[in-house]
């Protein structure tokens, strides 16, 4: 893909893992809010959560803006199956996104990709 902007930073992460813990609302805020610290993000607002009920994508959802852009979160909690997109106009180590990602949810079963 043609960089139409090449004098803005911007980077693209996927993260998607199996996890075992029960998670509530306050998980989601909790883990947005710490994903911010440890990639040394600005947050600009605090997180906004929310429950669905269905028999698909019963679970938890939310977001997280970074003056540098944000972060989404997605739980299918009849899955145990997460997925966290990261999307910033400032580098940030894949890595320590990865890591932070599964030490949080306490997972062995995790998938990344920069896009």
């Amino acid at each position: 893909m043609k960089n139409l902007e090449p004098r803005i930073i911007r980077q693209r992460l996927i993260i998607e893992a199996k996890y075992e813990m029960e998670l509530d609302e306050e998980d989601i805020s909790r883990f947005l809010l710490e994903l911010g610290k440890a990639l040394k993000m600005t947050i600009d607002i605090e997180p906004f959560i929310r429950r669905t009920i269905g028999v698909t994508h019963a679970g938890l959802y939310g977001y997280v803006h970074w003056i540098e852009s944000g972060s989404h979160i997605y739980a299918w909690e009849n899955f145990k199956f997460l997925s966290v997109d990261i999307y910033t106009c400032k580098h940030f180590s894949v890595d320590e996104a990865v890591n932070f990602v599964k030490d949080f949810f306490t997972t062995n079963e995790i998938v990344f990709k920069e896009v």
